[in-house]
């Protein structure tokens, strides 16, 4: 331990000698949060990127758009975002141009659900619709299974979707 002390003050001292001047604290000036944000500051509702087309999304399909995670369905499971996807399917083939709407503009996360949706309400297989996915996407997103949390790239996430038997069920 003294040792270690030593050390530090002999750096401390190091430093202190070569130092051209005295050290002062400056302060920083305090910003506004517009000048932090200035995209922001016309509406801090509204994260979309410019360029990006504005949809009204009724709430279930807002709630699937904006995932910040994927969820594993569990049979009883229950939740906003459970509701929401037994909703949409159950709404079925109204729900398709905004489910591909949502593929394009989604996030991560909303984006494989609404392909696994469309895929669910055209009839197609999993591995079918997930080719509309960037199959090379390195784009991390947060998975719950099991009462655990992982992280997995959207490449995995495809490869574990597009098989027969995919570990996580991510639909109801």
């Amino acid at each position: 331990m003294s040792k270690l002390v030593t050390t530090s003050l002999t750096a401390f001292a190091l430093f202190s000698n070569f130092s051209a001047g005295p050290c002062r604290a400056q302060e920083a000036p305090i910003l506004s949060p517009e000048q932090v944000l200035p995209s922001l500051a016309g509406n801090p509702q509204d994260p979309s990127p410019s360029g990006v087309e504005k949809r009204q999304l009724s709430a279930d399909l807002t709630l699937i758009a904006s995932a910040k995670s994927l969820r594993e369905f569990r049979p009883g499971a229950v939740g906003e975002l459970y509701q929401a996807l037994k909703n949409i399917v159950k709404e079925g083939k109204s729900q398709i141009p905004d489910l591909e709407w949502i593929q394009i503009n989604g996030s991560p996360a909303g984006r494989v659900y609404a392909t696994l949706l469309l895929s669910r309400i055209e009839n197609t297989t999993a591995a079918e619709a997930l080719k509309s996915l960037k199959p090379d996407d390195d784009t991390n997103v947060e998975v719950f299974t099991g009462g655990s949390k992982c992280h997995y790239t959207l490449t995995e996430i495809i490869i574990d979707q597009s098989s027969k038997s995919p570990v996580i069920r991510l639909l109801p």
